[in-house]
């Protein structure tokens, strides 16, 4: 809901590049002292692809490609909107109550071209390939003692950086055991039924992904889906998440398949565009703002 997010989804030229952009951030006002309170923006992660690229030579993709993909042997994984053209790519949907016969339509797949800010959210993967790369944290963040290699590296991104107050939406699911204590690099920290718990959630319109770590059990649970696009998937990703979990952690199932279902009529595309424009009136300025040819 603010104009640094619309600026990572829309209204940028094709070739401006990262580079250009993260200069022009410093004219962005500060919301807060430095240091003083955590604030998530997509921009930082973009920023943080930029860093790399100055310090590899290479480009944010080929660094991941070669880092990452190349030495766990994950074949499968690539970018977009490159890798939405693949034969067998999961194309993103989105749920019409309102269109019988052709209720999940297709997105127009420009609207994942996240250029320049691809650092922020345009890793595509496969299950296969996530389990490689989930099998690789899991055994670094178990490894003990001094060691200088990956896994002291996958340790500090893992590491508590900063507290945040546990504020979850009032339609969220949540169990009485669960506490978020605080962030690290690009994961939540948190409790979960006494098992330390390191979590990951993220999307691009119908594309809504679920990672969830529990290392102390040597256990991970991804779950990913493209469609149907809208807010109350979230919760329906959440559900399959913590019934996953307590069979995994042994623990008694409390997630219903009612708090899982996310295409019941009340949750049509109608109600969540109503709800959506309350929020449009409440937090965006006059789209009219927006409009123009300007910069820093």
């Amino acid at each position: 809901g603010s104009a640094a997010d619309m600026a990572t989804m829309v209204g940028l030229p094709q070739d401006v590049t990262r580079e250009e952009m993260v200069r022009r951030l410093r004219f962005f006002p500060t919301s807060s002292e430095f240091l003083n309170s955590n604030h998530y923006s997509n921009f930082m992660y973009t920023i943080a692809g930029h860093l790399v690229e100055r310090m590899s030579g290479l480009s944010w993709a080929d660094l991941v490609k070669t880092k990452v993909f190349d030495k766990l042997l994950m074949t499968s994984s690539t970018f977009a909107t490159e890798g939405m053209m693949v034969e067998d790519a999961a194309l993103p949907y989105r749920f019409h109550a309102s269109k019988p016969g052709e209720q999940f339509l297709e997105q127009n797949l420009t609207l994942f071209n996240l250029h320049p800010s691809e650092p922020a959210g345009s890793l595509m993967s496969s299950a296969e390939d996530m389990s490689k790369w989930l099998r690789h944290l899991i055994r670094n963040l178990n490894i003990k003692g001094n060691d200088s290699g990956v896994n002291m590296l996958i340790g500090d991104a893992f590491h508590q950086w900063v507290t945040v107050p546990d504020v979850r939406p009032e339609a969220s699911l949540s169990h009485e055991s669960e506490s978020v204590l605080g962030y690290g690099m690009g994961w939540d920290v948190s409790n979960y039924r006494d098992h330390r718990r390191y979590v990951y959630g993220g999307g691009v319109y119908a594309y809504q992904t679920r990672i969830w770590l529990f290392p102390d059990s040597f256990s991970a649970i991804f779950v990913s889906i493209n469609g149907p696009g809208m807010e109350s998937a979230a919760r329906a990703l959440d559900a399959v998440m913590y019934h996953i979990s307590d069979i995994i952690l042994r623990k008694p199932a409390w997630a219903s398949i009612d708090s899982a279902c996310c295409c019941h009529e009340s949750h049509d595309d109608d109600a969540e565009n109503k709800n959506q424009t309350q929020k449009e009136k409440q937090y965006y300025v006059p789209v009219e703002k927006y409009v123009g040819v300007y910069g820093n």
